[in-house]
């Protein structure tokens, strides 16, 4: 007979229809035998305990289902060589990535401080340092009890006498006709001028002498 764990519901209600279509015939008979010997009401529960006993022995018996043991922790993890030489690749390359990862973060951040200082020296000019030269004073201080005159240091003294320098000589427009003092030489013939209208005039004329020539 199948294990009645593997049959399905439907099999166990035929299943359980057959027995007790087999078992009516008995039961109506022991009914019939029992009336006709006025056995009563006591007779009837001794013949329905008789079938439910009989029912439960004809019934199949159920194998217990097997238990299953459970895990108890965690297994141990076998550690070789080789998983512990892989580790420590992977541990070195970590601190590697890790180390390449800071050095360009750092050179970003000192690109990045540097751009901003060129852009600040771009929007404010250059810091020019003016570098103040060191000018020869002299005092001279008249008052009640004298007249004093501090020399700066390293001056001879008594001061030797010096001529006055004479004014350097005024030059002159080389345009024939004008008199007036010169501003600025003439780039292709180098002559002295002082205005545009002298300048094309200084022109005019250059171009007229090249042409005679």
């Amino acid at each position: 007979m199948r294990n009645p764990r593997l049959l399905t519901a439907r099999q166990r209600a035929l299943l359980e229809k057959q027995r007790t279509e087999d078992d009516l015939p008995a039961t109506a008979a022991a009914l019939l035998i029992s009336d006709q010997q006025g056995g009563g009401d006591e007779a009837l529960l001794l013949l329905q305990q008789q079938q439910s006993d009989l029912q439960q022995q004809l019934m199949p018996i159920i194998p217990p289902e097997p238990l299953l043991a459970l895990p108890s922790g965690f297994k141990e993890k076998v550690v070789t060589q080789e998983m512990l030489e892989k580790k420590a690749i992977k541990s070195q390359r970590r601190r590697a990535q890790a180390l390449e990862k800071r050095e360009e973060d750092k050179k970003k951040t000192v690109d990045r401080l540097l751009k901003k200082q060129d852009t600040k020296l771009l929007k404010g000019g250059f810091n020019k340092k003016v570098v103040k030269a060191e000018v020869a004073m002299f005092s001279y201080k008249s008052r009640v009890d004298g007249v004093f005159i501090s020399l700066p240091a390293g001056c001879d003294y008594p001061i030797k006498a010096q001529l006055a320098q004479t004014a350097p000589t005024v030059r002159v427009c080389g345009v024939s006709g004008c008199s007036n003092a010169k501003r600025y030489s003439c780039s292709k013939t180098g002559v002295p001028l002082c205005s545009l209208q002298c300048y094309k005039t200084n022109l005019l004329t250059s171009s007229a002498a090249q042409a005679i020539c």
